[in-house]
């Protein structure tokens, strides 16, 4: 009997408290593990940038463009070698339009930038999205893939292009990516 008084402390009162410490040790250090990666996060996104990102397809050299601040297509179009202002040609907005991602379809509204070069055979402005249900709005040229169709007045109306517009944005970071070149 007196070995059995012996075996009962030193079975529970030496083991417990051990125990309940290395747990919370190791709780004290995932929490802190946690905290770090947290301000590690915290740190390295909070100066990032959405920069959005413009590529028309396919590419032949003749139009160009990006998305603007304000949400339209800033474009810039080549259709002839000639500078004389007869030979630029208007967009039919009539027969234009852009299909968003979703597959609604969007008319367009084209406003000449005033930067056009008497000189120069490109045209420069910007494409606005017309919902046909709300002509007074414009509607802004979101992520996805769109698909545009831009026809031309008389006499330049066998001119067309039919390209794939595909706008994404890039979350640029400088301590991560670095200055810009």
């Amino acid at each position: 009997m007196p070995t059995a008084i012996l075996a009962f402390p030193q079975h529970h009162s030496l083991r417990m408290p051990e125990a309940r410490g290395n747990r919370s040790l190791g709780t004290a250090v995932n929490i802190m593990i946690r905290l770090a990666i947290a301000a590690l996060f915290i740190v390295t996104l909070s100066g990032c940038i959405p920069l959005t990102q413009t590529a028309i397809t396919p590419k032949d050299g003749r139009l160009g463009g990006y998305v603007e601040s304000d949400g339209s297509l800033a474009i810039s179009w080549k259709t002839s070698n000639s500078p004389r202002e007869s030979d630029k040609p208007e967009i039919d907005i009539e027969r234009s339009y852009a299909i968003a991602p979703n597959g609604k379809r969007y008319s367009l509204r084209f406003v000449s930038s005033g930067r056009d070069i008497g000189s120069s055979c490109w045209r420069t402005g910007s494409l606005w999205l017309i919902d046909p249900s709300h002509p007074q709005s414009h509607n802004h040229w979101h992520s996805g893939t769109w698909k545009m169709r831009l026809q031309f007045l008389p006499p330049h109306s066998d001119l067309q292009f039919i390209k794939e517009v595909r706008v994404w944005t890039f979350f640029y970071n400088p301590i991560i990516h670095g200055p810009p070149n």
